[in-house]
């Protein structure tokens, strides 16, 4: 009796041990979620993780500052323009005053923090998927913004243009 026990307990242990990481069910989780929240069975498999990079408070702030000076020349182009393009323009970049006040705001609540605390993390990894119709596999290479501990996955990001 003491014998099955103790396999039964190595058998759990050994199985425990192979669990996937949080960030790959994360990123799972992501991939197979569309925007309405309806979540699709891809049969998603990591294959590989090809870079992890850490976000600081410092990089936020250099990309907020960044961010607003873009959206200033736009509202400064609106405000300059003659009577019925700066109509037009400000029906199309109003929202971006509402913008800028957001990205002070947010700015804001960088302030106290120490400047190398680490907010977030980016993982770059190659997976794949199967689309439940077709069964045909597709492998695709992404990078994925996640929270410190690479337990939740915050969104995909955008490839960088070259």
């Amino acid at each position: 009796m003491n014998i099955k026990h103790l396999f039964f307990c190595m058998l759990l242990i050994a199985f425990s041990s192979c669990s996937k990481p949080g960030y790959e069910k994360a990123i799972a989780e992501w991939v197979q979620t569309d925007s309405h929240g309806t979540w699709t069975d891809l049969k998603f498999e990591l294959l590989e993780v090809l870079e992890t990079e850490d976000v600081t408070v410092s990089d936020s702030l250099c990309y907020l500052n960044n961010k607003s000076a873009q959206l200033s020349a736009v509202i400064q182009k609106a405000e300059k323009s003659p009577c019925l393009i700066q109509t037009v323009l400000f029906r199309l970049y109003g929202s971006r005053k509402k913008c800028l006040k957001a990205t002070d705001a947010m700015k804001a609540m960088y302030l106290h923090r120490d400047s190398t605390e680490v907010i977030g993390k980016i993982l770059k990894c190659r997976y794949a998927i199967v689309q439940p119709h077709s069964g045909v596999q597709q492998k695709k290479t992404a990078s994925f913004l996640l929270s410190p501990d690479m337990e939740k996955c915050i969104g995909k990001l955008k490839p960088t243009s070259k």
